[in-house]
């Protein structure tokens, strides 16, 4: 595996800073506003349906904001335009979901996301976003800002030179992909921006900046939990953590598959705690 992947995947214990020892402010910074894409037209499945149905349960106050071809110009951006035609929506969406924070703030949530409890304790950031649990890379589903926010921009321009293409096997390279996007703009306006998934929140604090471990938006490992039980409430395990806001339920519309290697590693790791377990209960027996 290339090394510079092998890096970005990787998580560290890195000791971060606590929210509760930076000096917080009552106001709001980030309004009130979920904002998500649906660009094909097409009914909501099930899932979706569950999934905004849990937004309006437990966000009751929050203005929810549809983005589809008619509120946005599909045109106005190459990137978004050759997604859109070649209905690889879920691409075309990375570059929406910027947009619609950098003009009018907000938090955006991918359509299979489902809420557990409220963003209110995050809006006094300026910012925040986390990691996802199955690759330890940044969760590109799950972020808010204020209106502005420079690291949007800075994201955003970074589509302007870029067409959408597949490669042979029908996904883009992962340089392009939403995660990757979003890290190198987050490195590149945030300085001390965690490099790997914080074990705990981390707060920038001359820009109140809310960083936010795997447990908070992404528990979930798509493929590896799934193919536990394709027919089980995958996101039921994950339901009972209290420092859980949200689940994204991953349905993969952008029809990138979990890599080998990751279920190699989880294979190796399950292995691992079950000889530990197994040790551990013959020590007992002594």
């Amino acid at each position: 595996m290339d090394a510079n992947v092998s890096s970005y995947f990787s998580i560290a214990n890195i000791q971060p800073i606590l929210s509760n020892e930076v000096l917080k402010t009552s106001i709001d910074m980030i309004p009130k506003k979920i904002h998500f894409c649906w660009l094909s037209g097409d009914e909501y499945p099930p899932l979706i349906k569950y999934c905004i149905d849990t937004w309006h349960q437990v966000l009751p106050e929050y203005e929810i904001i549809l983005w589809n071809a008619q509120r946005f110009d599909i045109n106005s951006i190459p990137w978004v335009k050759e997604a859109f035609e070649a209905q690889k929506y879920a691409f075309a969406a990375d570059y929406i979901r910027l947009y619609a924070i950098y003009t009018e703030g907000g938090i955006y949530l991918d359509s299979d996301v489902e809420m557990l409890k409220s963003f209110n304790p995050l809006l006094h950031y300026k910012s925040f976003i986390g990691f996802e649990a199955s690759t330890g890379g940044i969760e590109a589903a799950i972020f808010g800002a204020e209106k502005g926010t420079e690291w949007c921009k800075i994201a955003m321009d970074s589509y302007r030179d870029k067409h959408f293409s597949l490669n042979d096997k029908g996904s883009v390279r992962l340089s392009l992909i939403a995660p990757v996007i979003f890290k190198d703009a987050l490195q590149k306006y945030y300085p001390d921006f965690p490099t790997n998934a914080p074990y705990r929140e981390v707060v920038l604090q001359e820009t109140k900046m809310l960083v936010c471990p795997v447990e908070y938006f992404s528990p979930l490992k798509y493929d590896l939990d799934k193919n536990r039980g394709s027919k089980k409430d995958v996101a039921k395990r994950y339901r009972n953590n209290p420092q859980t806001y949200c689940i994204h339920r991953f349905t993969a519309t952008w029809g990138v598959g979990c890599p080998m290697y990751i279920r190699v590693w989880e294979y190796i790791k399950k292995r691992i705690q079950e000889t530990l377990s197994c040790s551990y209960h013959n020590l007992t027996q002594l």
